[in-house]
């Protein structure tokens, strides 16, 4: 990384805690950040599903996954998991293999009761 994006990492990481760790957290926080978003993936469920909402449609293909990613989580913390579940599904089809969005998939479908596939999404990554 080169030395000013090691500052915007620190920097990011200071604005929105210690959520900003892998590197596609990073593009989606320095993207959110730049246009004025508090967060997308920091702060209440309701600060992050207004985040990640405003920055859909305005991103790469893979900060778009990020997106869904911290919506998915978001709406699991508010126990809107049918809504959890699309977003996790956007997220698998943009992003087959991030392992986050099968874990995060798989509690959306523990709560519904979908134990079956929910254990199979907790498996995907490691088949």
């Amino acid at each position: 990384m080169a030395e000013n994006e090691e500052d915007a990492f620190s920097n990011s990481n200071a604005a929105f805690g210690n959520e900003c760790l892998s590197f596609c957290w990073f593009l989606l926080c320095s993207a959110a950040k730049g246009k004025g978003i508090k967060s997308c993936s920091a702060g209440t469920p309701d600060e992050r599903i207004a985040g990640c909402t405003a920055l859909i449609g305005d991103l790469s293909p893979s900060e778009l996954a990020a997106v869904y990613d911290g919506r998915c989580w978001a709406f699991n913390l508010q126990e809107d998991y049918s809504r959890a579940l699309k977003d996790c599904d956007m997220e698998i089809q943009l992003r087959p293999d991030y392992a986050y969005a099968h874990n995060n998939r798989g509690v959306s479908l523990e709560k519904l009761g979908r134990l079956d596939e929910a254990l199979l999404s907790l498996k995907r990554p490691f088949l």
